[in-house]
């Protein structure tokens, strides 16, 4: 425990921003204020000061707690989930582009700009590239051998250019290529 505590305290001697953040969106729940991600999507704070008049100490704490990890949280794990999802809208032909709104989802918008006008799902679709999943922060594709190259720069160019793009962010795409998705080819 001791060693674990330690841990901690260098990460936070480390990186003293983590301290500031955290004081500021727990501050933010006792206020009752919504907290944003990077995209502008809120978490809803309402209550916590209302609700101690209602339970007991022990379980207020409790409430109280949960909510506040959950704001601290929120930021950090919902702004990688709303770039996935941007990622999926552009690669994955969520939206379709066969739709004559398309010009009105920023992400398909960015993505079509951003492959020098074409539509990276329709390209990866006429290289017989398949998006089979995504799971946290991955996607998961199927590519014919021959164009294995060519669909990676294409998914890594959308993937790494949208945050660019919407946010500022240069977020590095780690692209690892198996003959297997997660199986060993049988002998």
């Amino acid at each position: 425990i001791e060693d674990a505590k330690q841990l901690i305290e260098d990460y936070m001697t480390a990186y003293p921003g983590i301290r500031v953040f955290q004081a500021t969106k727990k501050s933010m729940v006792y206020k009752g204020k919504k907290i944003p991600n990077a995209y502008g999507r809120w978490k809803h704070n309402y209550g916590i000061r209302e609700m101690k008049q209602y339970l007991p100490q022990r379980e207020y704490e409790k409430k109280a707690s949960a909510m506040y990890r959950g704001c601290v949280n929120y930021p950090v794990q919902s702004t990688p989930a709303d770039i996935m999802g941007n990622v999926a809208v552009a690669l994955g032909d969520v939206w379709g582009v066969e739709r004559e709104d398309w010009k009105e989802v920023e992400s398909l918008v960015i993505a079509h700009e951003l492959c020098g006008g074409i539509h990276p799902y329709v390209a990866l679709c006429e290289m017989g590239a398949k998006l089979i999943n995504l799971v946290h922060d991955n996607t998961f594709w199927e590519v014919p051998n021959e164009n294995i190259d060519e669909a990676s720069k294409l998914i890594e160019l959308v993937s790494e250019g949208l945050p660019w793009e919407q946010l500022g962010w240069y977020l590095p795409v780690d692209m690892k290529i198996e003959p297997f998705w997660g199986f060993k080819e049988e002998e």
